[in-house]
């Protein structure tokens, strides 16, 4: 087989690995909101035990979450664009 018609294979493989791997990072971006979210329902609930500490880390976890959206929504614009790119090969 030459180069050329290997070509298609290859990047249909590097883009299912993309997949994968932008699973298993947004799997464990997953986990990390769930709990997230419960220690915010658990903060919330317990509103009279709220101190400096605990609005700086919400600030800071909030803050996290934001930038990790951020991240991932630029992630599947990437593998959207190079999807594409290889179906018009």
């Amino acid at each position: 087989m030459s180069e050329i018609e290997d070509q298609p294979v290859t990047e249909e493989l590097s883009l299912s690995i993309d997949i994968l791997r932008l699973y298993d990072e947004f799997s464990e971006f997953n986990d990390r909101c769930s709990f997230l979210c419960d220690a915010f329902a658990g903060i919330v609930a317990n509103h009279e035990e709220i101190d400096e500490n605990t609005i700086h880390g919400c600030s800071l976890y909030s803050n996290w979450l934001k930038q990790q959206i951020g991240y991932y929504n630029t992630k599947l614009r990437r593998i959207q664009e190079k999807s594409r790119h290889e179906c018009k090969l």
